[in-house]
């Protein structure tokens, strides 16, 4: 498996594992508000996918935005449907909660793909040079 593809399995597994945790200590009424967990994940996405790869570290971690956007949809309908507080609302306003999210998860994953970008400037050195020298 290539590194890209690798750091990319990474940010999902985070968009999909921590989220889906602040949802399940949200109905087992331990925490108030599990949102800060699904906006957390998506720049740590972002950074760790930013991080792992080798090439194109900044447009892969743009890419997190269709795995943040599918899963804060998924997770706010099993939100909608589960929690008491959320009564009189339906997959439709589940639909438009993750449409509005997606604006924000592209900041996110923008900030954290651009700071791991930062990290990561000089670690992959181009050696293409000394390949030709040796001929």
């Amino acid at each position: 498996m290539s590194p890209n593809v690798r750091g990319f399995l990474y940010g999902t597994g985070l968009i999909a594992v921590i989220p889906s945790l602040g949802l399940g200590l949200a109905l087992a009424n331990v925490i108030g508000n599990w949102n800060f967990f699904l906006l957390g994940s998506v720049f740590l996405a972002g950074f760790v996918t930013a991080l792992a790869a080798t090439s194109r570290r900044f447009w892969l971690a743009l890419g997190q935005v269709v795995p943040a956007v599918l899963v804060a949809l998924v997770l706010f309908a099993v939100g909608f449907r589960y929690d008491a507080r959320w009564e009189n609302a339906d997959i439709g306003s589940a639909a438009v909660r993750a449409l509005l999210f997606a604006p924000l998860a592209l900041a996110l994953c923008a900030v954290g793909g651009g700071l791991g970008w930062l990290l990561t400037r000089g670690s992959t050195p181009n050696t293409s040079l000394e390949r030709t020298r040796d001929r």
